[in-house]
């Protein structure tokens, strides 16, 4: 059912976007930007929640993230960032690949670099799934998880 609600949305959204120019590509941006923000914690809704209804989902999910929004902006931004900085090695050796090398190891280099860039989205899907899972605990109970518990500032580095 999820499925079939995203992607009637996402569709009606790029009619919208070709229908109406400049106007519809605003109104595209604004309704996506609403959209991620309103199912950033659909998810761990769908799977840990007792919501059964499509519309009770979508508002917890909401809720949520209106109580949270800056801890998951910040985690997410960070989960981006990290992520980014490992796929920059995959960037540079593709466009190495493409505009210096010849032959085999231009086809090597754009592999290679695709390869890492590649790893590199998996993972940051990966982790953003595991962070949003950690921040729905977290609005849920008050209590982090795991790695994601609060930590007495004078704990964090330990005297010498």
């Amino acid at each position: 059912m999820w499925a079939v609600v995203a992607a009637t949305l996402g569709t009606v959204l790029y009619i919208l976007d070709e229908k109406f120019g400049v106007v519809g590509s605003l109104t595209r941006a604004v309704f996506n930007l609403a959209w991620a923000l309103l199912t950033f914690f659909i998810v761990p809704v769908i799977v840990l929640d007792e919501r059964r209804s499509l519309r009770r989902q979508l508002r917890r999910s909401g809720s949520l993230f209106r109580d949270t929004w800056g801890e998951s902006v910040s985690a997410t931004l960070g989960v981006s960032f990290v992520f980014l900085l490992v796929a920059l090695p995959g960037v540079a050796l593709g466009a190495v690949g493409f505009f210096v090398l010849d032959g085999i190891l231009a086809t090597g280099a754009l592999v290679g670099g695709g390869v890492i860039i590649v790893a590199a989205i998996v993972g940051s899907q990966t982790a953003s799934a595991i962070v949003r899972t950690a921040l729905y605990r977290y609005a849920t109970t008050g209590e982090g998880v795991g790695p994601f518990e609060a930590r007495d500032p004078d704990t964090v580095f330990p005297e010498s």
